[in-house]
């Protein structure tokens, strides 16, 4: 199938549906991304068994956690075909199951596997704080661009957070300095379209930028664009849209910074550097 595309469109996009989802409405959210984006790439929808059910919170906390192994073999067999490159998509409690998958390809070693991946986007992602810093301290290197989506306004991650004992999730943007921290952009939506649980799903706002570049690019960084023309494309973005924040790496915004500062001093304290 991959051999018979054109090169463009030779990107495999996994999908990772979230807690309280059956089989059928994880492939159901998967077709409705790939149809709403307009996503030309190849889609898998990867489900893990979760219960389906509101009350069964732990099981599918324990299932996603089982469920890593197979997605991390999933990752692995499309990073070894001939597709062009790999893009991972989770949502909810998937972002967990992305983020161990993740961690175990790195632990087992596999960099030809990890290296093409070419980004990750996490939703609403149903994780602790304490435990995500864990999983990226065995990341040495996050896939770029790596970006969550964020809204202080994610009634479900409010009701995972008292499940949890009180313990915020990462999704509801509880500490997005960190985040930028450690190299991750972040789309906060908490005032964007009613800033649900489905907001990257369900958002006209959002669709209608993220859509408007291929297989979700419009907001995440781009490596070979100037830091200038960055910069200027985040504050059009923001100016064209108020409710939508985006937070760049703190890396980005560093270089950022020094470019601005060397292009205001004088010609002869430049070339004096």
């Amino acid at each position: 199938m991959l051999a018979k595309r054109p090169p463009s469109e030779r990107e495999v996009f996994i999908f990772v549906h979230g807690y309280n989802n059956n089989f059928a409405e994880g492939l159901f959210r998967n077709a409705q991304v790939v149809h709403d984006y307009r996503i030309s790439s190849v889609p898998v929808h990867f489900s893990w068994a979760s219960a389906g059910s509101i009350g069964a919170y732990l099981f599918d906390r324990d299932s996603a956690l089982q469920a890593r192994d197979g997605l991390a073999e999933t990752i692995e067999i499309a990073a070894r075909s001939n597709a062009s490159g790999v893009f991972i998509v989770g949502h909810s409690m998937g972002a967990y199951v992305v983020m161990e998958a993740l961690r175990t390809l790195v632990l087992q070693g596999k960099a030809a596997v990890t290296s093409r991946i070419r980004g990750v986007l996490l939703a609403a992602p149903d994780i602790d704080p304490d435990v995500f810093s864990s999983q990226v301290r065995d990341i040495p290197q996050l896939p770029h661009p790596f970006t969550i989506v964020v809204s202080r306004r994610d009634r479900a991650l409010s009701l995972s957070r008292r499940i949890a004992g009180g313990q915020p999730r990462v999704g509801s943007g509880f500490d997005i300095p960190l985040l930028q921290k450690k190299d991750i952009q972040v789309i906060d939506i908490s005032d964007v379209d009613g800033g649900g649980h489905s907001g990257f799903a369900t958002s006209e706002t959002l669709m209608k930028l993220l859509r408007s570049g291929p297989l979700l690019r419009r907001l995440i960084v781009n490596e070979d664009m100037p830091v200038e023309d960055k910069a200027e494309e985040t504050r059009q973005i923001i100016f064209d849209n108020a409710s939508l924040v985006l937070h760049l790496p703190l890396t980005i915004l560093k270089r950022s910074a020094s470019r601005q500062s060397v292009s205001q001093q004088p010609a002869s304290e430049i070339g004096a550097m």
